[in-house]
């Protein structure tokens, strides 16, 4: 009878156990998959963009207005690559080694043009304006962002402790932001934040 007893008290732990283990590797699978799903969901919404729908190599998907507009206007563009946003298009495109992107409203209207530089893209009057008001420190990064009634750069400089933030308009230069490069912010940052500003109020 003791053996018995010790039999089947065994076999109760076992079962026990394999419950309880198959409950747990269930927990932790099902646990990851939330984990997944909710990662998922805050990126999408973080990123406060539409998905891209990519109409590489070819341009019949693209309204005909919207290509005028766009080879009348940018003629030197070079590899055009059209994505469609919702209800508006954007190109992305070259011109030399500077990349550009340029939004579109769906029945033609321009929108801006962006494009992504360095010192050397600077026109020689603004590079020699920041230099002179900055010069202990290096130019990293220039972006020129055209409207149609506007033509402006935002410009990141650098020395040892700060990252500056410049806004160059009109023919002004404003310190549009400094940061401290302990503070461990970093200029992609601080340029990305203020594009999403400018743009937002242009789409």
């Amino acid at each position: 009878m003791k053996t018995l007893f010790k039999s089947t008290r065994l076999n109760e732990l076992v079962s026990r156990s394999s419950q309880f283990s198959f409950k747990a590797a269930f927990a932790l699978v099902w646990s990851f998959l939330l984990s997944v799903v909710f990662m998922g969901s805050v990126n999408a919404q973080q990123s406060g963009s539409l998905p891209e729908v990519t109409i590489i190599g070819t341009t019949t998907d693209v309204n005909e207005k919207v290509l005028n507009v766009f080879e009348r206007s940018f003629r030197e563009a070079e590899n055009p690559r059209w994505f469609k946003l919702g209800r508006k298009y954007m190109v992305k495109y070259n011109v030399e080694d500077m990349l550009h992107k340029a939004l579109f409203r769906n029945k033609g209207g321009f929108i801006y043009d962006m494009g992504y530089g360095t010192e050397k893209h600077l026109p020689g009057n603004l590079q020699t304006q920041v230099k002179g008001n900055y010069k202990d420190f290096a130019i990293t990064t220039a972006v020129n962002v055209r409207q149609s009634d506007r033509n402006l750069w935002k410009i990141n400089i650098e020395d040892d402790q700060n990252i500056v933030l410049l806004h160059a308009e009109d023919g002004l230069l404003i310190e549009e932001d400094r940061i401290e490069k302990a503070s461990g912010a970093t200029a992609e940052y601080t340029m990305t934040q203020s594009l999403n500003r400018l743009l937002s109020d242009m789409r």
